[in-house]
């Protein structure tokens, strides 16, 4: 892995202030490109917890079948955007029990979902 930061710079030969940015980058060893790049702006000081972020999106797609699946995310069928946001805060809703459901199972609430 690689972590290159940077902040502010010269735009059109004006200062630019920016809040730092850093590059983070997964290579496996003998392979001519990374597997991931992440851009970032929690800092240096929090690497653990960005690592275990990057890693978060590898079961995303999962979860976004299951939102569709199981709990109808893609059901709705209404008009206004205050009925869609009504399911679709119904089914985050369902979906966060039953992820807490799961952890409970499985021993880890408490635990990071990183």
């Amino acid at each position: 892995s690689a972590f290159v930061t940077g902040g502010s710079g010269f735009i059109g030969g004006r200062l630019i202030r920016r809040p730092p940015r850093s590059l983070l980058a997964e290579w496996t060893p003998g392979q001519h490109r990374p597997a991931g790049i992440w851009v970032t702006n929690l800092g240096t000081s929090r690497l653990p917890e960005t690592v275990g972020l990057t890693r978060t999106g590898r079961g995303m797609l999962t979860e976004v079948i299951r939102l569709h699946e199981d709990f109808g995310l893609g059901d709705f069928e209404g008009r206004s955007f205050r009925g869609w946001n009504h399911h679709v805060t119904l089914v985050s809703l369902a979906h966060a029990y039953a992820l807490g459901q799961r952890h409970v199972q499985l021993g880890r609430l408490g635990t990071s979902y990183a």
